[in-house]
């Protein structure tokens, strides 16, 4: 998988409440760590969040903004049925301009189920 873009951009829409997603964040980076070294992780992974857009530039976020706030009930109860781990890669490329153009990519390594069997 492939995303292109040169400014951190996005429209997120952040978990909440997120302590359930936290602790399970905080217990796979806890095994993670028991298997590799600790550079293995080497982004903190921020607050739970789903993105609903990138940008390679400034853009008006307007229009999608409110097109969620018509959204009712204006919340959803999220179930995470699986854990994905990938292999995320930050790679900059110079631009004409003398800006950089970053490109994420990543390869599934495992999809673990969770909960009971």
């Amino acid at each position: 998988m492939r995303l292109t873009h040169c400014q951190p951009h996005r429209s997120p829409l952040d978990t909440y409440p997120d302590q359930g997603l936290t602790a399970l964040q905080n217990l796979s980076r806890a095994a993670l760590w028991e298997v590799h070294d600790s550079p293995a992780i080497a982004h903190e992974g921020g607050r739970g969040h789903a993105a609903l857009g990138y940008a390679y530039d400034s853009a008006d976020s307007d229009p999608l903004q409110s097109a969620l706030r018509r959204i009712s009930p204006s919340h959803a109860r999220l179930t995470v049925s699986h854990l994905h781990l990938l292999d995320v890669r930050w790679t900059a490329h110079p631009v004409p301009d003398g800006g950089v153009r970053w490109e994420m990519t990543w390869e599934p390594l495992a999809a673990l189920p969770l909960g009971k069997p």
